[in-house]
């Protein structure tokens, strides 16, 4: 009675090698991650609150790329040792597909945030998301969970002994659910390189060139990894007799694709405005808190009167600089008819709803 309790948890078993090639490359892939990712980390530590807010899902989805890689490494020199375990282990291996699960969604929306923040040039752009971005997060995020519990429920009724229909229907569902998670992430990565292709280095001058020149490449490794994710996993179910095979592929194109899209993305993250050009859009946003203070001292009457809505001042403001004016030396000036001035007004306008974000429940003291 116990035992059919216990299901097959408990039964002895030995774990299956992989060959000892695929545990050295497993090594090595774990190896040409981790530093990078190491090497990345602590700049970014290093840089403190100059570091772009938007790169941060990006790194944390490489962190746990690194963490997956290493623990599957382990994992893959467990299986070639023969190690004496319990069938319980494959649930070893899930709690592992996890960290790589995660670490997917967060590289590829990490890579969108990175790609918009690269698109805005404006140092206040840290307080402004683009919504959009955040929706899809969230969405990849509740997918993802939804794969994991399919794992979990497969191995867990597995371990069970349960009914062999109930088994096979989890083992359809998830890697029906997989292919098009896997078809989901291919899509957004394909959409990641068109953006990264399409960005304007035209009026973006000096630093930030070389970066945005160089991000469809590493995009592209990306493409390529989820493009070998699907078509691999949808020979699981047509090929059962050489899932070795099979998985091994896997392995292979993950870890090399992986390893070209890390060494790419981890040293091209611009984290520190050192272009002069940015350093005068810093100048030319320090203006707009210049005008709004301005605005509301002029009409409070220093204090004496009540204060306009903190609204309706910004809303003239906007209304000002998307009339062909930019703010110069704290005055409202025509812009110049070579347009040379676009990216100072977008920064402005940027500013504006950074401004509107952090003060919407701000309300003026009324005077008597």
């Amino acid at each position: 009675m116990g035992g059919e309790l216990n299901g097959l948890w408990d039964v002895p078993t030995k774990t299956v090698s992989s060959g000892i090639g695929m545990s050295v490359w497993n090594g090595l892939a774990a190896l040409l991650v981790t530093i990078p990712v190491v090497t990345l980390t602590i700049n970014t530590i290093r840089l403190g609150h100059r570091a772009w807010p938007q790169t941060r899902v990006l790194n944390y989805g490489l962190i746990c790329l690194s963490l997956y890689l290493i623990v599957h490494w382990i994992d893959s020199i467990i299986h070639v040792s023969r190690t004496k375990v319990t069938y319980g282990y494959i649930l070893i291996s899930t709690f592992f597909s996890v960290l790589k699960i995660i670490s997917d969604v967060l590289v590829l929306c990490g890579s969108l945030k990175l790609l918009f923040r690269l698109e805005h040039l404006s140092p206040r752009f840290g307080m402004v998301e683009y919504r959009g971005l955040n929706r899809l997060f969230l969405a990849f995020l509740f997918l993802s969970f939804y794969h994991i519990c399919l794992l979990f429920a497969r191995d867990i009724a597995w371990l069970y002994a349960s009914d062999p229909q109930v088994i096979q229907l989890l083992a359809t569902a998830r890697n029906g659910f997989e292919i098009a998670y896997m078809a989901m992430q291919f899509l957004g990565a394909v959409i990641a390189f068109s953006w990264a292709r399409d960005l304007d280095t035209v009026s973006i001058s000096g630093y930030y060139q070389r970066y945005i020149r160089e991000a469809p490449v590493s995009l592209l490794c990306l493409v390529a990894r989820s493009f070998c994710e699907i078509v691999i996993v949808g020979q699981l179910d047509r090929w059962p007799a050489h899932l070795a095979t099979i998985f091994r592929a896997r392995d292979v194109t993950y870890s090399l694709f992986s390893i070209a899209f890390t060494l790419f993305i981890s040293f091209r993250q611009p984290n520190s405005p050192k272009d002069s050009y940015i350093a005068k859009e810093e100048d030319e946003v320090q203006e707009v808190k210049l005008w709004v203070l301005q605005a509301i001292e002029r009409k409070s009457e220093s204090g004496r009167a009540t204060a306009p809505e903190l609204e309706s001042t910004l809303q003239q403001l906007e209304r000002e600089l998307e009339s062909k004016k930019v703010l110069q030396n704290g005055f409202l000036v025509p812009k110049d008819t070579q347009g040379l001035n676009y990216r100072s007004t977008e920064a402005q306008l940027l500013e504006i709803e950074r401004i509107r974000m952090l003060y919407r429940a701000w309300t003026p003291v009324c005077k008597g």
